[in-house]
């Protein structure tokens, strides 16, 4: 059996349009038999050995047409799959149909004829590839519609009208509020007529940092092609964005639930942005390290026997496997934990070692390999930078520096102390929601009024806080307390301290998701990992004085910073849970915005021109 599973396989020539096909049965949701897809009663199986026609009314029928050849079959060797139709591994079933010639013995027997093209697939249908028509799997704002199509059958694309979210680029997506009945077992669809353009690279690429001997070379990982903003996104979409504060629109529910507008975030945004990591003080001395993983790149954070802070890959560049960060329990002859101090890092497939630098110690058994220099083979190296003694990390190595872009912020939290601050025990959450309805909820006071009316409104409400407009990939407010009064602190606030802020709140959003609550008693920082369109990881972390450890009641002190956040927090998590839910529907509006929330306009607009960028 392939390792696509049971499939019927469509080869298309581009110019006559001719068709073999292998049919193969499988069971419909009510016990049906399907062959090519196509829902049939077993008396009616069409026999392909005898060539005998199948009865007229099934929703389509795949005749196979050419000009001096029997149809062909389509070996089960993956390698004999032709080129032009391929699923991506993990899908167990799908069929793909080309429309008939028009004028064909099979346009006449199953109507499907015409301009364009017609394909018969079945929901997991992910892309058609090699020739550049790309349809991309089922997208669906709203995952319960998706869930429905899914226990269908087949999807049936014909010509037809143009939809409105359905682009002429490369990548096409299909959204189940297109969808029509037809019957129970299959739905019609709409789409603009097919085009197949030439093959292009992506126009995105990163390149990794390897050290050889000191030296850095540069390792081009090309991603996979994917959408643009303006396949996801219509001009008019993005100019309501795009207008000044007073007068723009929200940006539309399906960029917080479509999986395509995640990757190309992913891609253009999360992989290219500076993004916090941690903190200092958890790599304090020389061999100190904690495991990361950032958007599919295994990262050490290390401060090496010099002193310098480093991001390293995690993987061994011989078989792939981690380096440290295995799980507890697992079997391995020696145990690498998350975080830890260590003098090297060794491979525990087969012992390939690498100092704090990165720089290879030994290889094993490679005494025979020809040309291979130690050398070579070194632990490639992100982009790092401290700023306020917080880690930040970059997966492109082409990357502006960090610094310049964040020194339009640096009078604005300097008298904080940052770097100073000390961490207590941070709050972990698991959010089953888009991060920017997170990202968001943190970025404006407006909420108080409502979500928070209990516990922050009557303190720092909402109608005071004062907005800055800053140029730069970041957002900063205040909060001041409703009389203007200094905040209580319990221990002396930093020296530098203006009037106005020891009565405010100060709040600062680093684009594109790291975000800094201080007050003058203490700071607390929220660390971001998206993982998927509707998950992401979040860990709040209070950070205190310096002289905790003075107070009376230290724990006591540290537990009842980590219980005002986790109470906001958990009001915060019950109102992303429920804008998620409401992001699903078919109707939800780009809503538009109070000048209480020109923050996000700022994070929208720099979210824009990251996803425009080639």
């Amino acid at each position: 059996m392939s390792p696509m599973g049971r499939c019927g396989i469509v080869d298309v020539d581009p110019g006559q349009m001719q068709v073999t096909a292998r049919n193969r049965e499988r069971r419909g949701e009510h016990g049906q038999q399907l062959l090519d897809g196509q829902l049939v009663d077993p008396a009616q199986r069409r026999d392909v050995a005898s060539g005998q026609d199948r009865p007229a009314g099934l929703l389509a029928k795949l005749e196979v047409e050419q000009e001096a050849a029997d149809p062909g079959v389509v070996d089960d060797d993956p390698q004999e799959v032709p080129s032009i139709l391929r699923a991506e591994k993990g899908v167990p079933e799908h069929t793909v149909m080309a429309r008939p010639e028009a004028g064909s013995e099979a346009e006449a027997q199953t109507g499907l004829g015409g301009e364009g093209e017609c394909v018969l697939v079945d929901p997991q249908l992910l892309r058609v590839c090699d020739q550049g028509l790309r349809i991309p799997k089922l997208s669906s704002p709203n995952p319960g519609s998706a869930q429905d199509v899914a226990r269908r059958d087949a999807l049936f694309l014909q010509q037809g009208h143009e939809l409105g979210d359905v682009d002429d680029g490369n990548d096409r997506r299909v959204h189940p509020r297109s969808l029509s009945p037809l019957a129970e077992n299959d739905h019609r669809l709409s789409l603009s007529p097919l085009v197949r353009p030439e093959p292009a690279p992506h126009p995105t690429s990163q390149a990794l940092e390897r050290r050889e001997g000191g030296t850095a070379v540069t390792d081009p990982l090309t991603s996979p092609g994917i959408a643009a903003l303006t396949d996801l996104l219509t001009p008019a979409e993005i100019a309501a964005v795009r207008e000044p504060p007073e007068r723009s629109s929200w940006l539309p529910a399906r960029s917080y639930t479509d999986p395509a507008f995640y990757e190309l975030e992913k891609e253009r945004v999360f992989r290219r942005s500076w993004l916090c990591v941690g903190r200092a003080e958890q790599v304090a001395t020389p061999g100190d390290y904690f495991a990361i993983q950032l958007f599919d790149e295994p990262l050490i954070i290390v401060r090496d026997k010099g002193g310098e802070l480093r991001a390293l890959s995690n993987v061994c560049p011989h078989r792939w496997m981690l380096l440290v960060g295995h799980d507890e329990s697992s079997s391995f002859p020696f145990k690498t934990g998350s975080c830890g101090n260590r003098s090297s890092f060794q491979c525990p497939f087969h012992l390939w070692s690498f100092d704090l630098d990165g720089k290879m110690l030994g290889a094993p058994g490679m005494e025979q390999a020809e040309d291979f220099d130690k050398q070579d083979w070194g632990l490639p190296q992100f982009p790092l930078e401290l700023w306020g003694g917080f880690i930040f990390v970059n997966l492109d190595s082409e990357a502006l520096p960090l610094a310049p872009q964040l020194a339009p912020l640096d009078p604005f939290v300097e008298a904080y102390e940052l770097d100073r601050l000390r961490m207590v025990e941070p709050l972990d959450y698991e959010c089953a929601w888009n991060w920017k309805i997170s990202v968001e909820a943190f970025a404006e006071s407006y909420h108080h009024m409502g979500l928070h009316q209990n516990i922050l409104e009557e303190a720092l409400p909402a109608a005071m806080s004062e907005i800055e407009v800053p140029s730069g990939p970041f957002a900063l407010w205040w909060n001041p307390t409703a009389d203007r009064s200094p905040l209580p602190t319990q221990f002396p606030p930093p020296a530098g301290l203006s009037e106005r802020e020891l009565c405010s709140a100060k709040l600062v959003t680093v684009f594109p998701y790291t975000m800094f609550f201080m007050t003058p008693e203490y700071t607390a920082y929220l660390q971001l990992i998206p993982e998927t369109p509707g998950l992401h990881r979040l860990r709040y972390v209070p950070l205190v004085h310096p002289n905790i450890d003075q107070h009376p009641e230290p724990e006591a002190f540290a537990e009842s910073v980590r219980a005002l956040l986790g109470a906001v927090h958990q009001q915060d998590m019950d109102g992303g849970k429920y804008c998620w839910t409401g992001a699903q529907s078919r109707v939800a509006p780009a809503g538009r915005r109070s000048h209480l929330e020109t923050q996000i306009w700022q994070m929208h607009n720099w979210l824009l021109d990251q996803l425009e960028k080639p």
